[in-house]
């Protein structure tokens, strides 16, 4: 059984990290609690569960303030029936009924509770848990996957912990070895001297590669931001590998399949960040499709005709070490390093980036589910579109700006008619779908510029950049006969449906983007209390009776 170094909970910014990410995770998907345990042997040598991180919603109390502190034995607790399918890799899911008995793991206002076990690589390292307290509470697929994609997270982050260790431990023991072999050689041979000299060297350096690689560790596990995360790799890797005087990062993008450069170190010409390793022959293409490092000690006599050197880096280059990203035989990219000096790298060289490369891509990797995870924060699951969240983020920033450089922006909000209706005849699944079809609905008929959210149930908002009032009434009267003419395909059959729109803009005396929203709803009241299937503004600047035509519209 893998156990987690101390040094893992001790980092003060990894455990703030992590308990920062379970609070996003848990709001996410709608979590009560949420934690992390992890596997610890008891002193009568029993596998036990040992408390490491909680998240708890408003109003629900935590289990380590009631008691649960110290590790608690699998065979003691209430999770002795799920360890050996933990142990196989199997995620728990269950759903009770009733109340159960209080119990010291799950309190008794849950009723549904998702367990996933965290890996690093083949060992069982602890399990993720997550509670509810809604009856009959289903949970959605996207929010399975993201709780299964943060378990994989937390294992990365325990394995890079873990990495850092063993690295640890095995520089030590060479530098000791090395070291008392030169202490007994001394006693002998004058001409150890030189060697012993040339093997300080060699361990200083290692020394000095082993701090920078510690730093690298703390630094690229702390860091969440992709961008940040690339400028950072390859200034530690300078610190660690002094005699690089070029480098740079390449990732394969997953839209087209090549490898891109990311970011790169010692190049003065901006242009070479467009450089894309189009030829099977580049160098650093061999590396990623044999997933194997590659040393070149100086291109002049070691390099083959049949390769050849990357093109932005063709003048001067006499050594190159480059190394691929790979996480569970998967290649993300590489990291190339060169100089202008022959044999400016060595064996040891090699694997300090290999070693740097697997850290670097458990720290590409946590950035990229963080991406993820943000977005899902702010997306609609159902339509796509932006949820309110989201909306409002960025919505804000948008009217900050039309309200600065004094450019115009105009609101629409809009609900489908008789919704309720559409439900409790079709059923919500059908109802669903009709969210979804007048969602693709709408993206089709605004601008690319165009901002659109879903607020909730069946509203939805669009705000409208560099558009005045007419404008918007034209866009918001283009949405209603492309609704009132689509026939939307369900579960249960075919059907019709018509929206009612509200409409407003941006004046000098706005202050906030929900005042302006507050407005736009207004008018949609007016639509609504008018008939439905109409459109309707307010003030009343431009409302009724006479529409401009639908032909004269905003692209």
């Amino acid at each position: 059984m893998l156990a987690l170094p101390v040094i893992f909970r001790e980092t003060p910014e990894l455990f703030e990290a992590v308990t920062t990410s379970l609070a996003g995770l848990g709001r996410s998907v709608n979590a009560a609690r949420i934690y992390i345990t992890r596997n610890v042997t008891n002193p009568q040598g029993l596998n036990s569960l040992e408390p490491f991180a909680e998240w708890c919603a408003e109003g629900i109390p935590s289990t380590t303030s009631s008691g649960l502190i110290e590790p608690l034995p699998y065979t003691l607790s209430s999770f002795a029936n799920y360890e050996p399918r933990l142990a196989r890799g199997e995620v728990i899911i269950e759903k009770f009924s009733q109340p159960i008995e209080q119990d010291r793991l799950i309190p008794a206002y849950v009723n549904n509770l998702v367990l996933v076990p965290v890996f690093y690589f083949q060992d069982w390292w602890g399990l993720l848990g997550i509670e509810h307290v809604e009856d009959g509470y289903e949970w959605h697929p996207q929010d399975l996957e993201l709780i299964q994609l943060a378990a994989q997270q937390f294992g990365m982050a325990a394995g890079s912990k873990i990495l850092a260790q063993t690295l640890m431990q095995q520089f030590e023991r060479e530098i000791q070895q090395r070291t008392t072999a030169h202490k007994n050689a001394l006693a002998n041979l004058e001409s150890e001297l030189t060697r012993r000299k040339s093997a300080e060297e060699q361990v200083e350096k290692r020394v000095r590669q082993l701090q920078a690689l510690t730093e690298a560790t703390n630094a690229l596990i702390s860091t969440i931001n992709l961008d940040d995360l690339l400028s950072q790799i390859l200034d530690i890797l300078n610190r660690a590998i002094p005699a690089a005087e070029k480098g740079t990062l390449h990732m394969i993008a997953p839209e087209t399949g090549q490898l891109e450069m990311r970011a790169m170190h010692g190049f003065t010409d901006p242009r070479i960040q467009r450089y894309y390793a189009r030829t099977r022959r580049s160098l650093i293409n061999r590396v990623v499709e044999n997933k194997q490092p590659l040393l070149i000690q100086d291109v002049q006599t070691q390099f083959s005709g049949e390769d050849q050197i990357e093109i932005f880096d063709a003048n001067g280059t006499r050594s190159i070490i480059t190394a691929p990203l790979i996480a569970d035989e998967v290649v993300f990219g590489a990291l190339y390093l060169a100089s202008s000096q022959p044999n400016a790298f060595d064996e040891n060289d090699l694997i300090v980036l290999t070693s740097f490369a697997d850290t670097a891509t458990l720290a590409l990797r946590n950035a990229q589910l963080h991406e993820k995870v943000q977005k899902l924060a702010i997306t609609d699951t159902l339509t796509n579109l932006y949820n309110r969240r989201g909306l409002m983020e960025i919505g804000e920033r948008l009217f900050e700006a039309s309200r600065r450089f004094h450019r115009s922006l105009a609101i629409i909000s809009l609900d489908i008619d008789f919704f309720k209706t559409v439900n409790d005849s079709l059923g919500h699944v059908a109802g669903d779908q009709v969210l979804q079809q007048v969602a693709e609905i709408m993206l089709r008929k605004i601008r690319r510029v165009d901002l659109i959210g879903r607020q909730g149930g069946d509203e939805f908002t669009i705000l409208l950049p560099e558009a005045d009032i007419f404008q918007a009434i034209q866009v918001a009267e283009r949405l209603r006969i492309a609704v009132e003419q689509s026939v939307l395909k369900t579960s249960k059959g075919e059907t019709r449906i018509t929206i009612s729109l509200g409409c407003t803009r941006m004046t000098t005396k706005s202050t906030s983007l929900g005042e302006l929203i507050d407005l736009a709803d207004q008018a949609l009241y007016l639509s609504k209390h008018s008939g439905r299937n109409r459109v309707r503004t307010y003030p009343a600047e431009a409302l009724n009776p006479d529409l401009p035509s639908p032909e004269s519209q905003v692209e």
